[in-house]
């Protein structure tokens, strides 16, 4: 073990010239300044880092009218709780627009967070979350609607479903035709001309209810649904740029 010692400590280092390392450490602070660090991020996580910055006012509607539902479904008959429901329908696509189209006119609360995505993004982020809880409070009808008055939850389903996404389909091509512009009033107009076309059809012809077929329900929601992962998709494709606060 003497002799190995010996050996190590004849053995000369050697020797470091000073100023290439000073020059090597400076090369590699620049390198590492110029760096641009990215992080992964699936698209499951940008949602979910998303959803603290999503409108509380929003939420409180939606909540609001979920209230309003269940008090309908408990204190009315059958016939006045399917038309109040159905007409809940197109408040609840109004008030998903709303939160989408707030991405093309002002200085959004989430910007600070959500500048790493492009506006696209983000507002498919919005449209997923928003559509998940309005299906949520879809189904919530349905079912209590079914239990109370012994109905078929999954035909109060497509009830309920066809005017919501009737009234997405016309949403989104406003959205589509009418971006970077304000479209409040034109997104109520859409919201009260459907809810006046339901009123009429509950009140003169309810027998658009009890005689149509589910498969007619079933097609009609279709359809619907064809149109607007259509709009959706076209509205995504488009080659246009989408640019922050506009206004």
């Amino acid at each position: 073990m003497d002799k190995w010692r010996e050996i190590l400590n004849k053995r000369e280092l050697p020797s470091i010239d000073e100023n290439k390392k000073r020059q090597s450490i400076e090369i590699l602070k620049m390198k590492i300044a110029n760096t641009e660090i990215t992080v992964k991020e699936s698209y499951f996580e940008k949602i979910k880092r998303y959803i603290p910055f999503m409108s509380k006012i929003t939420f409180l509607f939606q909540f609001i009218l979920l209230l309003v539902g269940i008090l309908v479904i408990k204190s009315m008959n059958f016939e006045k709780t399917r038309l109040i429901l159905s007409l809940v329908m197109p408040i609840l696509a109004f008030l998903q627009i709303m939160e989408l189209e707030k991405s093309f006119k002002y200085n959004m609360y989430e910007i600070e967070m959500s500048c790493k995505m492009d506006l696209k993004e983000l507002i498919s982020i919005k449209l997923i979350i928003n559509t998940f809880i309005n299906l949520c409070i879809m189904t919530v009808f349905a079912v209590m609607t079914g239990t109370h008055f012994e109905q078929e939850s999954y035909v109060l389903i497509l009830y309920f479903l066809v005017p919501f996404m009737i009234t997405n389909v016309a949403n989104i091509l406003t959205m589509r035709l009418l971006k970077n512009k304000s479209n409040e009033i034109v997104n109520m107009t859409i919201m009260l001309l459907i809810n006046a076309i339901l009123f009429k059809i509950n009140i003169k012809f309810p027998s658009v209810y009890e005689t149509s077929s589910v498969l007619v329900w079933l097609g009609l929601l279709i359809i619907t649904v064809f149109y607007f992962i259509k709009a959706v998709y076209q509205f995504y494709e488009e080659e246009d740029d989408y640019i922050w606060n506009l206004q």
